[in-house]
């Protein structure tokens, strides 16, 4: 969960990612509405994670 977001998000890697719990992080992502049952949701598709 991330901090002063109410917005879910996606991030593919087919490696497992370290425990990031408590650190600072840098985020690249780009927003994307999809429609799930009717309803349009808005999404965070992640495309880079790096540590500060």
């Amino acid at each position: 969960m991330l901090e002063g977001y109410n917005v879910p998000f996606r991030f593919k890697r087919k490696q497992p990612y370290k425990n990031l719990k408590g650190m600072y992080v840098n985020l690249t992502y780009y927003p994307n509405t999809e429609t799930i049952a009717g309803i349009n949701v808005e999404v965070m598709n992640v495309v880079r994670i790096r540590t500060s």
